[in-house]
C-alpha cells in the first residue's frame, strides 16, 4: 500500500485562502494538525492550517464572534493553549494566543529553527502577549 497521496502534516497548502495573510507580521508555518477547540463545556474538532509564534489559522465550520476566548487543544504537540478569536472568514478562523511567552516557546520552540526564528525573536514577538 503506497503513501504517495498522503499529505505531510507540515506540507504547504495549495489554494489556501490568503485574505488575512497581509495582516500578519510574524513568519508562519503551514501545517495540517488536528485540534480540538473548547468553548465552555463544548468542544469542536478542527484543523490547524498554519501557525506563528503569535497565533494560528484553523478550519472550523462554526461561526464564532471576534474576541471569544477559547482553549485550543493540539494533541500532536501535547498542549492546550488559551487563545481568542481574532477574525473569521467562512470556515477559516484566526486565533491569537493569550499564553505567556515561555509557554509558547515550550510548545513551539522546536519549530522556530524551521521558520528561521531565534528564541530571542520568539520572546520579542510575544512581548504583546500576557507576560
Amino acid at each position: 500500500m503506497s503513501n504517495d497521496n498522503k499529505v505531510e502534516d507540515d506540507a504547504p497548502l495549495a489554494g489556501e485562502a490568503m485574505e488575512h495573510d497581509d495582516r500578519r507580521d510574524k513568519q508562519r508555518r503551514s501545517v495540517l494538525w488536528p485540534a480540538i477547540l473548547h468553548i465552555g463545556d463544548h468542544h469542536f474538532n478542527c484543523q490547524i492550517r498554519n501557525f506563528s509564534m503569535s497565533g494560528l489559522k484553523l478550519k472550523l465550520s462554526l461561526p464564532l464572534k471576534e474576541g471569544t476566548v477559547i482553549k485550543l487543544e493540539i494533541p500532536k504537540r501535547k498542549v492546550t493553549l488559551r487563545a481568542e478569536i481574532s477574525w473569521q472568514s467562512d470556515e477559516l478562523i484566526g486565533i491569537r494566543f493569550m499564553e505567556k511567552a515561555e509557554v509558547l516557546q515550550d510548545s513551539f520552540g522546536d519549530r522556530a529553527a524551521v521558520m528561521g526564528i531565534e528564541v530571542k525573536d520568539i520572546i520579542n514577538a510575544l512581548g504583546k502577549a500576557s507576560l
